[in-house]
């Protein structure tokens, strides 16, 4: 039976990414988000970051999560990605954009930590957060899209950050609360995805995006930039 409190990958020093665009769209409402539901980091914004957390929603759609922690009676969270579930028009084109990566998202606990980082706390300020949307029960698998499109936002970090060296769940750190992202994430092959470089894009579609992204900015300076930056 799989153990989401043991989902923990160290990715190896050498076989890093080449660079590419994340596999994102930004939320239109991510500047909120960044006031209300992030804070500046107390490390590095680039060398601090060390980790990306996998999270679940525990529900269906991208828009209830972002609701939840919207809501003043609600969870108060945030995190950098969430990536939609199949219901959602979104779903096998992009992940949602929701906190800027130079900022810490609310979401993991500031007191909890693992003995692998030598308990070492305020994990917000050292990783980043993926959401993906699942309802964590038996009848609602990860589809191979989610699967591959949060292995793709990893290995676009681990391109970006030199000090990125730890993957791991929600329940890893906190198993006494979370279970996410559940028993039903395949994470023996979730680790072959992010280590493997079949899905990342092409040289011909990294130029292109590339291009797109020069011919946005020169049109507009400001809207144009990519959220974190």
């Amino acid at each position: 039976m799989p153990d989401p409190t043991q989902y923990m990958l160290k990715l190896p020093a050498q076989n890093r990414p080449a660079p590419f665009n994340a596999p994102e769209k930004v939320y239109p409402d991510i500047h909120w988000y960044n006031q209300n539901r992030a804070t500046n980091r107390v490390f590095h914004s680039v060398d601090g970051i060390e980790a990306v957390v996998i999270h679940a929603t525990a529900g269906g759609s991208s828009q209830s999560a972002l609701s939840w922690w919207k809501h003043p009676q609600g969870a108060k969270a945030s995190a950098h990605w969430i990536v939609p579930g199949e219901e959602e028009d979104a779903h096998g084109k992009f992940a949602w954009a929701v906190v800027y990566e130079a900022l810490a998202a609310w979401h993991v606990r500031n007191s909890v930590s693992h003995a692998e980082f030598g308990n070492r706390k305020k994990i917000n300020h050292w990783s980043l957060g993926i959401e993906i949307v699942n309802r964590q029960v038996p009848g609602d698998p990860y589809s191979d899209w989610q699967m591959t499109t949060t292995a793709l936002l990893i290995r676009y970090c681990w391109a970006k950050y030199p000090n990125l060296k730890y993957v791991f769940s929600h329940a890893f750190v906190d198993p006494t609360r979370r279970s996410d992202p559940g028993d039903n994430f395949d994470w023996a092959r979730f680790q072959t995805l992010v280590l493997s470089q079949n899905n990342d894009p092409s040289v011909d579609a990294l130029a292109a995006a590339m291009a797109n992204q020069v011919a946005t900015q020169s049109a507009s300076p400001v809207n144009g930039m990519p959220c974190c930056m």
